[in-house]
């Protein structure tokens, strides 16, 4: 890692922890204002936003956060479109990785991330847990998540234990990709005092723990994250646990977004992001009403996002004000990305994250994906709509191949349309679990 990152990793830990607590509203949107000036002149040195605002702005211009508004919305097809060396300043000379989305959204995404990034995205994840009383280097820590090669845990986890040996006996890193059965044996050895994962997975694991599995599996502290966590499986969750649970909003492209406070409320990390909600129209909406979140990242050095609407969440807009002493903005009501687990004939749960990190493989080999949507109608027949431009059908075969090996015998259906349905989850599984195996 550069001296210069260093040395910005450490400031960030000495200067932005509990910065919501300690600012007020106005001192935090003054040093929000101070990153974005820095970040913009860091964008402004990719060719992607240069030809993006060109003959829009004045480059010569100090914008700051209230000048927004006259910069066009980044959306995900624009970065899809563009060469990766494009999201790249110039002069750059750090270590980059290439980093995919789950494709919860439909559209699997790569771009690029460097070290400062994925370690300062991680700072702030350790002090969510410490916000809920989990200290990453004395608790035993769980976590589920992507660890495929271009998955962000993985990259993410392997930076950071270049930087920071991981002690065995204090983390256990389990792959989205594992039967659920196998995770749940895994955990249980393990005996965790926080546990991580995608919602959908915490989800199986509830209903395993109610079937009588995982007796010894007690953690103090779940979170979830990485989807869309709806009430329904929140009650399952907390059926099955005696846990604090909370939920941690991210993304791959923006990292660590918001996350649950000791009160519940969705706080915004100001420290790393600004945000706007807008409404279908492009205005910003007042508290209290719902629109679709635009992130702009205020660290990192490759791949800025500035009035980036590619996560497709909704979200409602709360304002400033929580018991719990933070003057950050709240959010609440977030929907979008929402995913089912698969079930098989034996009653096994399936990751659909294992699903969609196939798709998200072939279309890095070429498939021109454009969206997808999967549908288990059945407990043996699984329907995959594809949104994509010029299949090829001998890479559509070995995608079949592909999909059968993790769905065992489940009949697969793969059906082009041209326009997918708006508002449906991305995996979707019509087969009632908890009525099988309860």
């Amino acid at each position: 890692m550069r001296i210069n990152d260093i040395f910005k990793l450490v400031s960030a830990y000495i200067l932005e922890r509990d910065l919501d607590r300690r600012l007020d509203v106005k001192e935090i949107h003054r040093y929000q204002d101070k990153k974005f000036r820095k970040i913009f002149k860091i964008a402004m040195k990719t060719r992607f936003y240069r030809d993006m605002y060109r003959d829009m702005i004045d480059f010569s211009r100090n914008l700051t956060l209230d000048d927004l508004g006259v910069l066009p919305l980044i959306g995900r097809e624009n970065i899809m479109k563009a060469h990766l060396k494009d999201l790249i300043p110039e002069g750059f000379r750090g270590n980059i990785f290439k980093v995919s989305t789950s494709g919860s959204t439909g559209k699997p995404l790569i771009l690029l991330n460097d070290e400062f990034t994925a370690l300062r995205c991680l700072l702030a994840f350790a002090d969510e847990l410490r916000a809920h009383g989990i200290d990453w280097r004395k608790d035993k820590i769980s976590i589920i998540g992507d660890f495929s090669f271009l998955g962000p845990e993985h990259n993410y986890m392997k930076i950071f234990s270049s930087f920071f040996p991981i002690p065995k006996k204090n983390f256990q890193l389990l792959d989205v990709g594992m039967s659920i059965k196998s995770i749940m044996s895994e955990l249980e050895k393990f005996r965790p005092d926080f546990l991580g994962g995608y919602p959908p997975i915490i989800k199986g694991l509830s209903y395993l723990k109610k079937l009588g599995m995982g007796e010894k599996l007690q953690p103090r502290v779940i979170a979830t994250s990485g989807s869309y966590l709806d009430n329904s499986t929140k009650r399952v969750i907390r059926d099955a646990f005696d846990a604090n649970l909370f939920d941690s909003y991210s993304s791959a492209e923006a990292g660590a977004i918001a996350h649950q406070c000791e009160e519940g409320n969705y706080h915004i990390h100001p420290e790393l992001l600004y945000i706007e909600v807008l409404d279908d129209h492009g205005m910003r909406v007042s508290d209290g009403e719902e629109g679709y979140i635009v992130v702009t990242k205020l660290y990192g050095n490759v791949s800025p996002l500035i009035r980036y609407k590619g996560l497709g969440d909704r979200v409602k807009l709360i304002g400033v004000g929580c018991e719990c002493g933070r003057k950050s903005i709240i959010i609440s009501d977030i929907r979008g990305r929402r995913v089912d687990p698969i079930i098989t004939k034996d009653h096994k749960l399936i990751s659909p994250f294992a699903i969609t990190r196939i798709l998200c493989e072939f279309a890095d080999k070429g498939l021109k994906l454009e969206g997808f949507h999967i549908l288990q109608k059945h407990i043996d027949e699984i329907e995959i709509f594809l949104d994509a431009e010029d299949p090829d059908i001998e890479m559509i075969r070995e995608l079949e191949k592909s999909l059968s090996r993790i769905l065992g015998g489940v009949k697969i259906n793969i059906k082009f349309v041209k326009h997918l349905k708006k508002n449906i989850p991305l995996v979707e599984s019509k087969v009632d679990y908890e009525a099988l195996v309860c």
